[in-house]
């Protein structure tokens, strides 16, 4: 009788939510705001490129950010609940396959962003947008 008992504690400690302690949620905030704060000065770098060297207004170069992130918010969440309900899981995990192959085309838009083509203001425009 005390090792059901036992047992039924166990599974039911097995089923409980884990929480995180306090260093480890500081850590991955430090850890987070560390890739934001290089990711937003990357941007403020790009936007100052589209205006100065591409030749775009500011107003339209502020538009391709906001449209790109409209666009983002809701590709997010696509993207993320098609990954979540994948059943077809290999030995990389879930995640990891989705990691490795987006770095090639990442890499690949990056230096289609900072590429300054011989297009007209409005050929620059369409680049910036698609590149983006």
């Amino acid at each position: 009788m005390q090792r059901q008992e036992m047992s039924s504690i166990q599974t039911e400690l097995d089923d409980a939510p884990r929480t995180l302690k306090l260093r480890n949620k500081i850590g991955y905030m430090v850890g987070d705001v560390g890739n934001n704060f290089l990711f937003d000065m990357g941007q403020l770098y790009l936007l100052k490129y589209f205006t100065d060297q591409l030749g775009l207004n500011s107003a339209v170069a502020g538009t391709i950010f906001l449209v790109a992130k409209v666009w983002d918010a809701f590709m997010d969440i696509s993207v993320g609940t098609w990954i979540d309900n994948r059943t077809n899981i290999g030995k990389r995990g879930k995640f990891r396959p989705f990691m490795l192959w987006a770095a090639i085309p990442l890499a690949l838009l990056l230096i289609a962003n900072f590429t300054m083509p011989d297009f007209s203001v409005t050929g620059k425009l369409v680049w910036a947008y698609v590149a983006y």
